[in-house]
């Protein structure tokens, strides 16, 4: 039980992620539901949805920093100066827009923090940036070139725009009973004296883009990984708190560590998080919105918003690290890496492969970048669709249009699926994706049940790649196989991710839950790691120098 008198589901201790989403369903929160998704219609939030919203005003640095949090701590609505205005005030006149957007220009806090003068991206006239903040319904309201130039090359690819603007294209994310709805935030630099038409853009809008954040607008908590359920009940049931909608800044159905807040090279990262953590607080209260969650983020972003009322969770997954625990330097070869496997465990591995290779006569392929064509992703689009058909746990997030389109796109360069056969005949395979030195395990099928080729598929084949390749490390999702993965060498490595909650009792509520949650996870990633660690040194996080170039 926890203080102010509020109750979550499950005690301050670790909760279980199947205890989670087994909840309930709560018929005020979860109406009817469609067949697969399990995803509620909620005809009000369908209206609020309509709305092109747009903030603009003034974004204070001293808000996106220590402030903010204090200033929203009883929910109440932001100044007229930062709240978000809807299709009303977009149809006024054109002269009227450029009457408002004038008298915003001589304010001192116009737009939206002020990141001082930096090369590059002072404006002539007063040596200050002045940025613009807006919410974009659609991805495609970005311009590729400008999206893909806040990355950097060793960013995660599931942030770049063609995978983004294929889950939009394909329904699966924005379609009616998808529970994402893009509310992508853009972030402009802005020339006050300057009027736009001397300021072409490509996107027609002023500027170029200096930050986003990929942004949803979610109904319901499917295809987190992060399980908030009990969140929501214990808003309803003992507050009387809407939960849904909410806002979550992630990348849909893929629990994948990477930048959630973009910046462009040229700009201030810390300024650009900071401003953005704060938009994402005052479009919560501008629009009445129960919270915004940023999942899966990196650690810098987490540091810089701390101190903004965000509250942190810890989850746990499990990373293979191409690094041998011996001597700290990078595998030279499969071979290396199963000589540092404990002898029972390089044993099961042994005789894993021989079920695989010898016994069943399976051939195992990786294909890559230009092969793979449209038959082999139309073949993992198979196995997918049947493994979740074959489970009635299981969520089919993605549909068949999304496999196809992200093939058509030069995105293809970061495939790598793995398909398993006997003769012509394909028993089962991988998707994932690479890119630099990271390869992300994403989706498993079969089509016949055969004995340890799900190991060998999702793991054994990808660590082999991974070493060959001299890449750095294999991620391999939120599943936890009951330490299968560990079992295989992988380590339980701790992941974070950020909440801000409006409301003042629930946001106590769970910063509390959180606490005492984030010290169980710090025990349990070190047990498991020490319980289950593969290799000979027992615990995977051992102190060695660090891995080789």
């Amino acid at each position: 039980r926890l203080q102010h008198g509020i109750q979550l589901p499950y005690p301050s201790t670790l909760v279980s992620r199947a205890a989670c989403t087994s909840l309930n369903p709560i018929p005020h929160q979860y109406p009817k539901s469609s067949k697969r998704l399990g995803t509620p219609s909620f005809p009000s939030t369908q209206r609020r949805l309509q709305p092109k919203l747009i903030v603009r005003g003034n974004i204070q640095e001293s808000d996106s920093i220590e402030n903010v949090g204090e200033a929203f701590s009883d929910r109440e609505a932001p100044s007229a100066s930062t709240k978000v205005m809807g299709e009303d005030a977009e149809q006024k006149s054109e002269s009227q827009r450029k009457d408002t957007s004038t008298s915003e220009a001589q304010q001192k806090t116009n737009g939206a923090a002020n990141s001082g003068d930096r090369d590059g991206m002072d404006d002539t006239s007063k040596g200050k940036v002045i940025m613009s903040v807006e919410v974009v319904r659609s991805i495609k309201e970005i311009p590729k070139h400008e999206w893909d130039a806040l990355l950097h090359k060793d960013d995660s690819p599931f942030l770049e725009y063609d995978w983004l603007s294929c889950l939009e294209e394909s329904g699966t994310v924005g379609g009616p009973d998808s529970g994402w709805y893009p509310f992508h935030i853009a972030i402009r630099e802005t020339h006050p004296n300057v009027s736009e038409a001397e300021i072409p853009t490509e996107s027609g809008r002023q500027g170029r883009l200096l930050g986003a954040v990929p942004l949803y607008l979610k109904t319901n908590s499917m295809g987190e990984y992060i399980f908030d359920q009990s969140w929501a009940d214990a808003a309803y049931l003992q507050l009387g708190i809407e939960y849904y909608p909410k806002l979550v800044s992630a990348i849909p159905f893929t629990p994948a560590t990477g930048k959630r807040f973009l910046t462009h090279p040229e700009a201030d990262r810390g300024t650009l998080v900071r401003t953005a953590a704060s938009v994402l607080q005052q479009l919560v209260h501008g629009n009445n919105f129960s919270s915004v969650h940023v999942l899966f983020h990196e650690q810098d972003e987490a540091a810089a918003i701390e101190h903004s009322g965000y509250l942190t969770r810890k989850t746990v997954q499990n990373h293979f690290e191409n690094r041998n625990p011996l001597t700290g330097n990078k595998f030279s070869s499969f071979q290396e890496y199963v000589s540092t496997l404990k002898p029972n465990r390089r044993k099961a591995l042994r005789r894993e492969r021989k079920k695989i290779y010898q016994d069943e006569g399976i051939q195992i392929k990786m294909y890559e970048g230009d092969e793979v064509t449209r038959e082999v992703v139309e073949t993992a689009y198979d196995l997918y669709e049947n493994t979740n058909d074959k489970f009635w746990f299981q969520k089919q997030y993605l549909n068949k249009k999304f496999f196809l389109r992200i093939h058509d796109t030069p995105f293809r360069r970061h495939l790598a699926i793995v398909l398993a056969k006997r003769g012509n005949k394909t028993i089962g395979g991988t998707f994932n994706v690479q890119k630099g030195d990271t390869i992300y395990g994403r989706y498993w099928g079969c089509f016949e049940d055969v004995p340890f080729l799900y190991f060998e598929a999702c793991y054994y084949r990808l660590i082999e790649h991974v070493i060959s390749k001299k890449m750095l490390r294999m991620e391999a999702g939120a599943g936890s196989s009951g330490g299968g993965k560990l079992l295989r060498g992988f380590d339980a490595s701790i992941t974070t991710s950020s909440h801000y909650i409006a409301d003042r009792n629930l946001r106590y509520a769970v910063g509390t839950f959180l606490a005492s949650e984030g010290d169980a996870i710090e025990m349990q990633k070190d047990a498991l790691n020490q319980e289950f660690g593969a290799f000979k040194v027992g615990n995977n996080n051992i102190s060695a120098p660090n891995p080789t170039p």
